[in-house]
């Protein structure tokens, strides 16, 4: 599941009597608490927030109808129609806390939440009004869920509320909170299908936001794609703020290089200037740059786009042609790549940026964190970036169960640079125990300024209590490995390599038109393992060579019109599956991690057609 929650105090009992203790001595109680509810009691102390009066910042005249309010406020109409049993509502939060826009689900969740003024020009910040998951949410960035006594007003005692941080697809910065409130529940499961409710508005804000923003440079992704077709050698394209370049300029071009072409593409924007220039790059290589401006008249960013021409050397072929072996070690089980997939060949915009920062990352030898949702293919993304850039490097891919066990038994961390490895990788770093901590972070310190290291971790599961927070600092430079519901038009690629592995020596499976436009809209709640689990069902039950239609995509693909399902029903099978790649397809850690009963489990997954998995 996309955001899955700490350990909630049973009953939340401990809440109402850390609660009496906060009035009666102003002592906030750890032992009683979550941490992250007892770290926003301590911030609420320490900005002298009221535990009694709702002292609100006055409402704003009118909302502005900035693209995050615009486009909330149809996601949130929609969800709360999807929703109209539930008493509930669901509202958007820009950064400063004040509520953008606001839905209800039926007339009793709208007269309960403007009790307490949830309304549009209303700020929620946590130093306004407490703990609650808008405002703890923004300060925090990380998902939060604040039930009953959790909250440190006495206004919301009665109320449960989920909060969802809404990030810029593009640029992974924090632009505001997705919440949902509804009367203080009890029931864990309820409320962990409250923030999978609330994932399938933060879906469709962030997909319109990507919407929107593509649409804006998409002349400029046009023409980018058309002349990275005709190429053989780098391509790059440039506007305020935004960068994207061919595998071709990853592989050749340096830091330097890269700099000094930004500087260069944006003055020519500036002056809107398109001569062509011959220029000497940091390495001493002479090439042509031929650029192409795309002005947009006012009604979009002014572009360009910067082909490349080596003179009297095969620089640009040098890379691609080089015949050195690379070579993968992992050292622990649960790592599976792709099926040798190759993911950088998706041309959709998010990808092509996000292949873009993760290389030139790589290029200055930084060390890396890929973060992003279980199954994204955040470490096949880095390994495979690095063996482009580094074509006979050697890279380590390490477990974190395999690091706990060296600690277990004194080994020490030095026999991880036995194979004198270029990269090391640390899978889901979220996941390693405190005792792996301190020896780590020596590790990371001492070990030789030769060996890159990077690491990746799912947001989900990362807070700043848990120890592998102290190993952040270590990192100069983080990317978003965007979900696969993100790249939409990456899907029909990624299918044809994964039929094309899952053969073998077979003929591969073909796909008709209506059931690859179904693969490509699915939620894919378990990213690309889920993807290839459905097409490895399908090569398993279908002839070589056989065309896939509609309906032989087997249930647990999370298609809409599979199973005529509710829409609490959605989310309930979308959390299941979410879980089950998150725990490996552990039954019992998956129902575990839901609050529910493995016999329950079952039962659902039965009812879902989820038993494939």
């Amino acid at each position: 599941m996309s955001v899955p929650s700490p350990r909630m105090p049973k009953g939340l009992s401990g809440a109402v009597r850390a609660r009496e203790r906060l009035i009666t001595s102003g002592a906030v109680d750890d032992a009683l608490l979550r941490p992250e509810i007892a770290e926003s009691w301590r911030r609420c102390r320490e900005a002298d927030v009221s535990a009694h009066d709702l002292q609100q910042i006055t409402p704003i005249s009118s909302v502005a109808q900035t693209p995050l309010a615009r486009h909330s406020t149809e996601a949130l109409q929609t969800l709360a129609g999807d929703l109209s049993e539930v008493s509930a509502g669901v509202v958007v939060a820009d950064t400063t806390g004040n509520i953008v826009s606001a839905a209800f689900c039926d007339i009793s969740g709208r007269d309960s939440l403007s009790e307490i003024n949830m309304l549009p020009g209303y700020s929620f910040a946590e130093a306004s009004v407490g703990t609650n998951g808008i405002g703890t949410t923004l300060a925090t960035g990380r998902p939060t869920a604040v039930i009953g006594a959790e909250h440190f007003n006495d206004a919301f005692q009665q109320y449960a509320c989920v909060g969802l941080p809404l990030r810029h697809p593009i640029s992974g910065q924090l632009i505001g909170v997705v919440e949902m409130t509804t009367k203080a529940t009890r029931d864990e499961l309820a409320t962990k299908l409250m923030r999978h409710t609330l994932s399938i508005a933060k879906r469709r804000i962030e997909h319109r936001l990507l919407d929107e923003t593509t649409s804006e440079r998409q002349p400029l992704l046009r023409l980018f794609s058309d002349r990275d077709a005709l190429a053989t050698g780098p391509v790059l394209a440039y506007a305020d703020g935004f960068e994207i370049c061919n595998t071709w300029a990853t592989l050749t071009l340096d830091v330097e290089d890269r700099a000094m072409l930004q500087r260069t593409a944006l003055r020519m924007i500036t002056q809107h200037s398109a001569d062509r220039r011959q220029v000497r790059l940091h390495t001493g290589a002479e090439c042509v740059m031929k650029p192409t401006l795309l002005m947009s008249s006012g009604l979009a960013q002014d572009g360009l786009v910067l082909e490349l021409e080596f003179i009297g050397t095969s620089r640009s072929l040098g890379v691609i042609g080089h015949t050195g072996t690379s070579s993968t070690m992992r050292l622990g089980e649960n790592y599976r790549r792709f099926a040798d997939v190759q993911l950088l060949s998706g041309r959709s915009p998010l990808w092509l940026q996000t292949r873009t920062d993760l290389g030139a990352a790589l290029r200055r030898r930084e060390s890396v964190l890929a973060v992003g949702e279980t199954g994204t293919g955040k470490t096949s993304a880095v390994d495979e970036i690095f063996h482009q850039l580094k074509p006979d490097g050697r890279s380590t891919i390490v477990e974190p169960e395999d690091l706990y066990r060296r600690v277990r038994r004194g080994r020490g961390f030095a026999q991880l640079l036995a194979g004198r490895p270029d990269l090391l990788i640390l899978r889901n770093i979220h996941s390693l125990p405190q005792e792996t901590i301190e020896p780590l972070a020596e590790f990371l310190i001492t070990r030789s300024a030769d060996v890159l290291v990077a690491a990746t971790y799912n947001p989900s599961h990362m807070s700043d209590r848990m120890p592998s927070a102290q190993l952040l600092p270590f990192f100069q430079h983080t990317t978003m490995i965007p979900a696969l519901r993100h790249r939409p038009d990456d899907i029909p690629g990624i299918v044809a390599q994964f039929l094309q592995v899952l053969a073998g020596d077979r003929q591969p499976l073909r796909v008709a038109d209506d059931a690859m436009a179904a693969l490509s809209q699915s939620s894919w709640p378990g990213n690309l393992k889920q993807l290839h689990d459905v097409l490895a069902t399908l090569v398993s039950n279908l002839e070589p060579g056989q065309t896939v239609q509609r309906s032989d995509i087997p249930r647990f693909a999370s298609l809409s019109d599979l199973m005529v399902l509710t829409a609490m029903e959605a989310i309930e099978r979308d959390a299941i599956v979410q879980n089950l790649y998150e725990c490996n397809r552990n039954k019992s850690a998956t129902a575990q991690a839901l609050g529910i009963s493995r016999s329950s489990l079952y039962r659902k997954m039965r009812a879902y057609g989820l038993e494939d998995i």
